[in-house]
């Protein structure tokens, strides 16, 4: 019988055995060593994160399923708040 826990497993091991895991770790360090990250940190952008995924989740799913929903208006107003309030 198999679990979620075991499918996350196994699918999380499949990546870190597959062929382009040295280019994605490199990815992976230059991004967290760059520019962007230090933007992330200094801006507290997890709440812009959230409002830049949605801008561009019509061309992310085209690659997922099922679809990921949009943000509700509301759900936006929230995370712009927050990020402002953070930033400001």
């Amino acid at each position: 019988m198999s679990s979620i826990r075991g499918e996350a497993y196994a699918l999380c091991k499949s990546v870190w055995v597959s062929p382009s895991i040295a280019d994605l770790k490199s990815a992976y360090n230059n991004i967290h060593s760059t520019w962007f990250e230090y933007h992330i940190r200094q801006f507290d952008a997890q709440f812009l994160a959230y409002l830049l995924l949605d801008e561009r989740l019509d061309e992310l799913n085209q690659h997922t399923m099922p679809p990921i929903p949009h943000l509700l208006d509301y759900e936006r107003r929230l995370l712009a708040d927050a990020h402002h309030q953070l930033v400001a």
